[in-house]
């Protein structure tokens, strides 16, 4: 990937790489984060710019900021900070590996289901995750 743009934040210089993904809302970008120690590999979460403008999606997001930045469980990804500029974004922990997606891609080009031990671990993390994000309680 290439560098395609670099901003100072409060969290430290970003380096942005290039996209990993983009959805409905949001798209996920790849980035360094300058620290006194090195580069620290992040992930951006920036809404899509006709979201982004909107009042109601911004509270929104910045909603899920404030309860997504209290979760700390290792099924969880954490969140590390939340940019203003140069549009509202969250800056996440970079997890490296295969993705779900990936893993069912492979099996079906094998021919073969997930196996269901792998299928089941992954699943109880999600739920684990999915449980700590939902005990999770902002201020009010």
């Amino acid at each position: 990937m290439t560098s395609s743009t670099v901003f100072p934040s409060a969290l430290g210089e970003l380096e942005v790489y290039g996209v990993i993904a983009s959805g409905g809302m949001a798209t996920i970008e790849y980035a360094g984060q300058a620290t006194l120690a090195g580069t620290l590999e992040v992930v951006i979460k920036r809404p899509h710019a006709r979201f982004a403008s909107e009042p109601q999606f911004a509270a929104m997001f910045l909603d899920e900021a404030r309860l997504s930045i209290r979760i700390r469980h290792a099924n969880v990804v954490n969140t590390l900070g939340v940019l203003k500029q140069p549009q509202p974004a969250l800056v996440l922990e970079y997890v490296p590996g295969a993705s779900l997606f990936d893993l069912m891609r492979l099996a079906r080009s094998a021919g073969r289901p997930v196996p269901p031990c792998i299928a089941s671990a992954v699943i109880t993390g999600v739920l684990h995750g999915l449980h700590a994000a939902h005990q999770t309680q902002g201020d009010d």
